[in-house]
């Protein structure tokens, strides 16, 4: 019994690797670089510790400003970026960076993390005629976007 075996050349092993390279999902996008579209889907509200689904997304354009979309992008807010402490070079490993933050006489912080437990983005937002808020964000999704 003769096993036929196909004929492989460098050139298909080359594309093969190509191929094999090109559907690999590799994500080494830097925060402080990348615009980048981050996928919610349920919140905690920190307070009342209550967990609730939830879906927005956020928009991250390096150090620009964030835009928070809520009702399928037809509520926009918009917090500009004042400062920031640490650095997260690829937003898929384990890292965070946190945003110093302003919108209109509100102020706060926007920290971006992953670690064992997923991807979040936890809001403290001052407000002047309410109570603060505080939330913790899972993300589901991290995208490139277009800024």
């Amino acid at each position: 019994m003769q096993l036929a075996f196909p004929r492989f050349s460098i050139y298909s092993g080359i594309i093969l690797l190509m191929v094999l390279f090109k559907t690999t999902p590799s994500f080494s996008q830097s925060i402080s670089e990348a615009a980048l579209t981050w996928r919610v889907n349920s919140l905690i509200d920190e307070q009342s510790a209550q967990n609730v689904s939830y879906s927005c997304q956020f928009k991250t354009n390096g150090l620009g400003d964030v835009l928070w979309l809520q009702k399928n992008g037809s509520f926009t807010s918009s917090f500009r970026v004042t400062g920031s402490s640490g650095s997260w070079l690829d937003v898929g490993v384990a890292g965070q960076i946190i945003y110093q933050i302003q919108s209109e006489a509100e102020s706060g912080t926007l920290e971006f993390a992953k670690d064992a437990s997923g991807t979040h983005i936890r809001l403290n937002l001052s407000q002047s005629s309410a109570q603060p808020l505080r939330y913790d964000f899972k993300v589901v999704e991290v995208n490139l976007t277009n800024p």
